[in-house]
């Protein structure tokens, strides 16, 4: 691995650590609030509703993420975004990966696999979001606590690798 493409992993690894951090600190201020007693939130519906709510919305979430990164790894997109079409596309035209050792294909992958990331990431955090406000709506440390934990794992599980830069170089070279 060269040092551009260490570099761009370590630039990712930079945002995934960023935001694991907000998910800690999501959880850490949920925890503190509810210790202190200092929030009280009323709504129409009973907590049992509202945690099955958030609970088929997270399930939902992680739905999203699974189609997403199958999709957006799938060979029909990196074949669309080094033809430089598509939502993913930066450039009219991407250069002949067939040509290009890894490092240089991964180079050109990255703002795909860029992209990936951040919105996976992204969609990650909402279901610690949603722990948050399960939290401050029902006072329920548990069933919040356990939003937290999958949002934490799934970002432990969807780190940026060069495994997954391999298989989409793979991919690439597979036309």
């Amino acid at each position: 691995m060269t040092k551009p493409v260490e570099s761009f992993l370590r630039k990712l690894n930079f945002i995934w650590i960023a935001i694991l951090s907000s998910i800690g600190m999501m959880a850490a201020v949920t925890f503190f609030l509810l210790a202190s007693q200092q929030v009280q939130m009323e709504t129409g519906i009973s907590s049992q509703q509202v945690i099955v709510l958030f609970a088929v919305l997270a399930i939902g979430q992680i739905w999203m993420i699974t189609v997403l990164d199958q999709k957006m790894k799938s060979q029909d997109v990196v074949k669309r975004y080094l033809a430089g079409k598509g939502a993913t596309a930066i450039a009219p035209k991407m250069p002949d990966v067939s040509n290009l050792d890894d490092d240089k294909t991964a180079i050109v992958l990255f703002p795909l696999y860029f992209q990936l990331c951040l919105v996976r990431w992204a969609l990650i955090e909402v279901i610690a979001v949603f722990g948050f406000i399960l939290g401050l709506i029902t006072q329920d440390l548990l069933a919040s606590s356990i939003f937290f934990a999958v949002a934490a794992f799934m970002m432990v599980q969807k780190n940026a690798t060069m495994d997954e830069v391999n298989g989409m170089i793979r991919k690439a070279r597979n036309r």
